[in-house]
Protein backbone atom coordinates (compact mmCIF):
# COMPACT_ATOMS: atom_id res chain seq x y z
CA UNK A 1 0.00 0.00 0.00
CA UNK A 2 2.65 2.42 0.57
CA UNK A 3 3.23 2.36 -3.05
CA UNK A 4 -0.22 4.53 -3.85
CA UNK A 5 1.34 7.50 -2.81
CA UNK A 6 4.42 6.64 -5.59
CA UNK A 7 3.11 8.45 -8.59
CA UNK A 8 5.46 6.29 -10.52
CA UNK A 9 4.36 3.05 -9.28
CA UNK A 10 1.34 2.51 -11.93
CA UNK A 11 0.38 -1.18 -10.72
CA UNK A 12 -0.16 0.06 -7.41
CA UNK A 13 -4.73 -0.15 -7.45
CA UNK A 14 -5.92 3.19 -6.58
CA UNK A 15 -8.61 2.00 -4.20
CA UNK A 16 -5.09 1.92 -1.95
CA UNK A 17 -6.27 5.69 -1.39
CA UNK A 18 -9.75 5.21 0.31
CA UNK A 19 -8.83 5.98 3.78
CA UNK A 20 -5.48 7.65 3.52
CA UNK A 21 -6.91 11.29 1.79
CA UNK A 22 -5.68 13.10 5.04
CA UNK A 23 -4.86 16.82 4.45
CA UNK A 24 -1.51 17.80 4.83
CA UNK A 25 -2.47 21.13 6.77
CA UNK A 26 -4.01 18.91 10.03
CA UNK A 27 -0.79 17.39 11.01
CA UNK A 28 2.80 19.42 10.58
CA UNK A 29 3.88 16.35 10.51
CA UNK A 30 2.70 15.23 7.54
CA UNK A 31 4.63 13.88 4.65
CA UNK A 32 3.60 12.18 1.53
CA UNK A 33 6.84 10.68 0.82
CA UNK A 34 6.71 7.15 0.20
CA UNK A 35 9.87 6.24 1.77
CA UNK A 36 8.83 6.85 4.87
CA UNK A 37 5.14 5.59 4.99
CA UNK A 38 6.02 3.76 8.29
CA UNK A 39 7.38 6.63 9.67
CA UNK A 40 6.18 7.03 13.02
CA UNK A 41 6.65 10.50 13.62
CA UNK A 42 5.52 11.83 10.48
CA UNK A 43 2.45 10.59 7.89
CA UNK A 44 -0.70 9.09 8.01
CA UNK A 45 0.51 6.58 10.57
CA UNK A 46 2.19 9.19 12.79
CA UNK A 47 2.18 8.81 16.71
CA UNK A 48 1.03 12.65 17.02
CA UNK A 49 -1.79 14.03 17.91
CA UNK A 50 -3.74 15.36 14.58
CA UNK A 51 -4.54 18.83 14.94
CA UNK A 52 -5.54 22.09 13.35
CA UNK A 53 -5.01 25.95 14.31
CA UNK A 54 -4.43 23.93 17.89
CA UNK A 55 -7.29 22.18 17.78
CA UNK A 56 -7.75 18.52 17.27
CA UNK A 57 -9.28 17.61 14.17
CA UNK A 58 -11.85 16.10 16.35
CA UNK A 59 -13.37 19.10 17.65
CA UNK A 60 -13.19 20.88 14.17
CA UNK A 61 -15.00 18.18 12.54
CA UNK A 62 -17.79 17.57 14.91
CA UNK A 63 -18.12 20.99 15.50
CA UNK A 64 -19.03 21.63 11.65
CA UNK A 65 -21.38 19.37 12.01
CA UNK A 66 -22.82 20.46 14.95
CA UNK A 67 -23.18 23.58 13.14
CA UNK A 68 -24.90 22.21 10.05
CA UNK A 69 -27.40 20.86 12.36
CA UNK A 70 -28.20 24.43 13.86
CA UNK A 71 -28.35 25.80 10.86
CA UNK A 72 -30.44 23.08 8.96
CA UNK A 73 -32.80 21.90 12.29
CA UNK A 74 -36.25 20.55 10.37
CA UNK A 75 -34.26 19.76 6.54
CA UNK A 76 -33.69 15.57 6.11
CA UNK A 77 -30.12 15.12 5.73
CA UNK A 78 -27.21 12.52 5.67
CA UNK A 79 -24.33 13.85 7.39
CA UNK A 80 -20.42 11.72 6.62
CA UNK A 81 -17.83 12.52 9.33
CA UNK A 82 -14.65 10.70 8.27
CA UNK A 83 -11.89 10.57 11.50
CA UNK A 84 -8.34 9.01 10.90
CA UNK A 85 -7.86 9.43 14.74
CA UNK A 86 -6.83 5.67 15.32
CA UNK A 87 -4.35 5.09 12.44
CA UNK A 88 -1.51 4.71 14.41
CA UNK A 89 0.76 1.53 15.69
CA UNK A 90 0.25 2.99 19.44
CA UNK A 91 -3.20 2.51 20.14
CA UNK A 92 -3.30 5.63 22.31
CA UNK A 93 -4.05 8.86 20.06
CA UNK A 94 -8.01 7.85 19.89
CA UNK A 95 -8.02 8.29 23.46
CA UNK A 96 -7.22 11.83 23.11
CA UNK A 97 -10.61 12.66 21.63
CA UNK A 98 -12.60 10.79 23.81
CA UNK A 99 -14.02 14.05 25.22
CA UNK A 100 -14.78 15.39 22.11
CA UNK A 101 -17.51 12.94 21.17
CA UNK A 102 -18.99 13.13 24.80
CA UNK A 103 -19.36 16.73 24.33
CA UNK A 104 -20.75 16.40 21.10
CA UNK A 105 -23.42 13.84 21.91
CA UNK A 106 -24.68 15.61 24.97
CA UNK A 107 -24.70 18.71 23.20
CA UNK A 108 -26.91 16.51 20.16
CA UNK A 109 -29.02 14.93 22.84
CA UNK A 110 -29.71 18.24 24.76
CA UNK A 111 -30.79 20.20 21.58
CA UNK A 112 -33.24 16.69 20.70
CA UNK A 113 -31.37 16.25 17.60
CA UNK A 114 -30.67 12.54 18.65
CA UNK A 115 -34.57 12.20 18.91
CA UNK A 116 -34.93 12.11 14.94
CA UNK A 117 -31.06 10.99 14.26
CA UNK A 118 -30.08 7.64 13.12
CA UNK A 119 -26.18 7.00 13.90
CA UNK A 120 -24.35 4.50 12.52
CA UNK A 121 -20.43 4.96 14.34
CA UNK A 122 -18.03 2.44 12.19
CA UNK A 123 -14.48 1.49 11.02
CA UNK A 124 -12.92 0.45 7.74
CA UNK A 125 -11.45 -2.69 9.37
CA UNK A 126 -9.94 -3.69 12.79
CA UNK A 127 -6.86 -2.71 14.56
CA UNK A 128 -4.32 -4.48 12.36
CA UNK A 129 -0.57 -2.64 13.33
CA UNK A 130 0.52 -5.85 14.94
CA UNK A 131 0.75 -8.49 12.58
CA UNK A 132 4.00 -9.94 13.65
CA UNK A 133 4.10 -13.16 16.32
CA UNK A 134 4.91 -11.20 19.09
CA UNK A 135 4.87 -11.90 23.60
CA UNK A 136 1.86 -9.62 23.14
CA UNK A 137 -0.01 -11.82 20.76
CA UNK A 138 1.52 -14.82 20.40
CA UNK A 139 -2.07 -16.57 18.76
CA UNK A 140 -3.56 -15.49 15.75
CA UNK A 141 -6.02 -13.58 17.69
CA UNK A 142 -4.30 -10.26 15.87
CA UNK A 143 -5.58 -11.70 12.28
CA UNK A 144 -8.78 -11.82 13.51
CA UNK A 145 -9.15 -8.45 15.23
CA UNK A 146 -8.49 -7.48 11.57
CA UNK A 147 -11.46 -8.39 10.70
CA UNK A 148 -13.78 -7.35 13.19
CA UNK A 149 -13.61 -3.54 12.72
CA UNK A 150 -15.83 -1.13 15.03
CA UNK A 151 -19.92 -0.74 14.10
CA UNK A 152 -22.16 1.03 16.83
CA UNK A 153 -25.96 1.67 16.02
CA UNK A 154 -27.44 4.64 17.66
CA UNK A 155 -31.64 5.06 17.06
CA UNK A 156 -34.00 7.26 18.65
CA UNK A 157 -36.40 5.08 21.09
CA UNK A 158 -39.49 5.53 19.33
CA UNK A 159 -38.49 3.92 16.43
CA UNK A 160 -41.30 0.82 15.41
CA UNK A 161 -41.04 -2.01 17.33
CA UNK A 162 -40.74 -4.06 14.68
CA UNK A 163 -37.32 -2.27 13.55
CA UNK A 164 -36.35 -2.21 17.26
CA UNK A 165 -36.86 -6.17 17.27
CA UNK A 166 -35.21 -6.81 14.13
CA UNK A 167 -32.14 -4.11 15.66
CA UNK A 168 -31.61 -6.47 18.30
CA UNK A 169 -32.04 -9.96 17.04
CA UNK A 170 -29.14 -9.01 14.45
CA UNK A 171 -26.37 -7.59 17.04
CA UNK A 172 -23.47 -9.21 17.11
CA UNK A 173 -23.73 -10.63 13.35
CA UNK A 174 -21.49 -10.14 10.10
CA UNK A 175 -22.95 -7.04 7.86
CA UNK A 176 -20.91 -5.59 5.05
CA UNK A 177 -21.35 -1.93 3.55
CA UNK A 178 -23.99 -3.16 1.05
CA UNK A 179 -26.08 -3.95 3.81
CA UNK A 180 -25.45 -0.28 5.53
CA UNK A 181 -26.47 1.31 2.31
CA UNK A 182 -29.71 -1.09 2.46
CA UNK A 183 -30.19 0.12 5.57
CA UNK A 184 -29.49 3.68 5.14
CA UNK A 185 -31.67 3.55 1.75
CA UNK A 186 -34.71 1.85 3.35
CA UNK A 187 -34.62 4.67 6.23
CA UNK A 188 -34.43 7.86 3.69
CA UNK A 189 -37.59 6.21 1.59
CA UNK A 190 -39.59 4.38 4.48
CA UNK A 191 -39.86 1.37 3.01
CA UNK A 192 -37.25 -1.25 2.54
CA UNK A 193 -35.32 -1.11 -0.52
CA UNK A 194 -31.22 -1.17 -1.72
CA UNK A 195 -29.14 -1.61 -4.51
CA UNK A 196 -30.62 -3.60 -7.61
CA UNK A 197 -28.86 -6.82 -8.15
CA UNK A 198 -27.55 -6.89 -5.29
CA UNK A 199 -27.89 -9.71 -1.81
CA UNK A 200 -27.79 -7.20 1.08
CA UNK A 201 -30.01 -6.79 3.97
CA UNK A 202 -31.47 -3.83 6.09
CA UNK A 203 -30.66 -5.01 9.24
CA UNK A 204 -33.69 -2.96 10.16
CA UNK A 205 -36.04 -4.64 8.31
CA UNK A 206 -35.11 -8.22 8.31
CA UNK A 207 -32.79 -10.52 9.91
CA UNK A 208 -29.27 -10.82 8.79
CA UNK A 209 -28.24 -14.92 8.10
CA UNK A 210 -25.98 -16.97 10.20
CA UNK A 211 -22.30 -17.96 8.81
CA UNK A 212 -21.21 -15.00 6.83
CA UNK A 213 -17.47 -14.38 7.61
CA UNK A 214 -14.99 -12.51 6.00
CA UNK A 215 -12.49 -14.80 7.64
CA UNK A 216 -13.14 -17.50 4.51
CA UNK A 217 -15.45 -17.44 1.44
CA UNK A 218 -18.55 -17.84 3.02
CA UNK A 219 -21.40 -17.72 0.07
CA UNK A 220 -22.43 -14.21 -1.27
CA UNK A 221 -19.48 -12.59 0.37
CA UNK A 222 -16.99 -11.37 -1.90
CA UNK A 223 -13.45 -9.55 -1.45
CA UNK A 224 -15.18 -6.90 -2.52
CA UNK A 225 -16.48 -6.86 1.61
CA UNK A 226 -13.57 -8.18 2.96
CA UNK A 227 -10.37 -6.85 0.73
CA UNK A 228 -8.45 -5.94 4.42
CA UNK A 229 -6.76 -9.14 4.15
CA UNK A 230 -3.51 -10.54 5.64
CA UNK A 231 -3.30 -12.98 2.70
CA UNK A 232 -2.94 -10.10 -0.21
CA UNK A 233 -2.58 -13.42 -2.72
CA UNK A 234 -6.09 -14.23 -1.77
CA UNK A 235 -7.62 -10.63 -2.14
CA UNK A 236 -6.63 -10.94 -5.98
CA UNK A 237 -7.34 -14.61 -6.16
CA UNK A 238 -10.75 -13.81 -5.43
CA UNK A 239 -10.70 -10.86 -7.48
CA UNK A 240 -9.98 -12.73 -10.23
CA UNK A 241 -12.27 -14.82 -9.50
CA UNK A 242 -15.58 -12.90 -8.98
CA UNK A 243 -14.40 -10.24 -11.48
Amino acid sequence: QDASFDDNATYAPFYHWDHYAISPTCDANFDQSPNENFFLAKGRNSFYRRCLYSHDIADVALGYTTQFWDAYPDVRKFFKVAFNLNHEATGELIRHSDQSFVNFFENFRRKGYLNHTQVIIMADHGMHFIVGRLPLVPDDSRYQERYLPLFVYVTPKNIPKTNLRMLKRNQQYFVNHHDTYATLKSLAVGRRAGAEGLKDYAYLYEPVPQGRDCADDSEGVTYVECWCHNDISKFYAQKNQHG
